[in-house]
C-alpha cells in the first residue's frame, strides 16, 4: 500500500492561515465581550444576502419572460447558455429555477416556463 507524503504548505498559505485564525479569534472575543452588537450585524447581513439572492432571481425571472413558454430540455440549455450569464453548473441552475417556481417538467416532457408573459388579447 502506498502512502502519500504529505506536502508543506508554502509561507502564502502559512499566512493565510495565520489570518484565518486571527480574524477567528477576534470574531469570537466579539461574540463573548458584545453578543448584541454582533447578533445586529449578523441579522443585517442576513437581510443583505437575502436581498441579492432575491435580485439575481428576479433577474433570471426577467430573463425567462422573453423565453418560449414550453422548451425541451436541450433548448432549455440553449436558452440558459444564450441569455443568462451564469459560471456555475447548468443542472444546479435548473434546480434553483425549479425550486422558486420559475419551470415546471411536466407530464408531457417539455419545461414549462411559468415566468413568460401573458398573452396579449387585443381588443
Amino acid at each position: 500500500m502506498n502512502q502519500s507524503r504529505q506536502r508543506k504548505a508554502t509561507p502564502s498559505q502559512l499566512r493565510y492561515l495565520a489570518a484565518k485564525r486571527l480574524w477567528t479569534k477576534i470574531r469570537l472575543r466579539a461574540w463573548k465581550t458584545m453578543p448584541e452588537k454582533m447578533e445586529a450585524i449578523r441579522v443585517e447581513a442576513t437581510k443583505q444576502a437575502a436581498k441579492k439572492k432575491h435580485r439575481h432571481n428576479d433577474a433570471i425571472r426577467e430573463q425567462m419572460k422573453t423565453w418560449p413558454e414550453t422548451l425541451s430540455t436541450s433548448a432549455l440549455r440553449e436558452c440558459i447558455d444564450q441569455s443568462l450569464d451564469y459560471s456555475g453548473k447548468v443542472t444546479s441552475l435548473i434546480y434553483r429555477m425549479r425550486r422558486h417556481g420559475m419551470i415546471d417538467f411536466k407530464m408531457d416532457g417539455l419545461w414549462h416556463n411559468l415566468c413568460h408573459l401573458p398573452r396579449r388579447q387585443d381588443s
